[in-house]
């Protein structure tokens, strides 16, 4: 193997290590956002529900 395809080589593998690291970053974040939509959603749903109507009709 030529010194030139050597340098190529190691700086293919570098970049492809580097898009690598950056996709598992980008999942990382992104599951991390899921998990705290999930967390803020559970809290809401804690929260009592205000009756906006009556669940018998009023009586005459």
């Amino acid at each position: 193997m030529l010194p030139e395809d050597r340098e190529w080589l190691r700086k293919h593998l570098n970049e492809r290590v580097h898009r690598h690291q950056a996709k598992e970053d980008m999942t990382r974040e992104l599951l991390r956002r899921s998990w705290d939509a999930l967390s803020r959603s559970e809290e809401l749903l804690r929260l009592p529900v205000p009756v906006v109507w009556h669940p018998e009709p009023p009586k005459e």
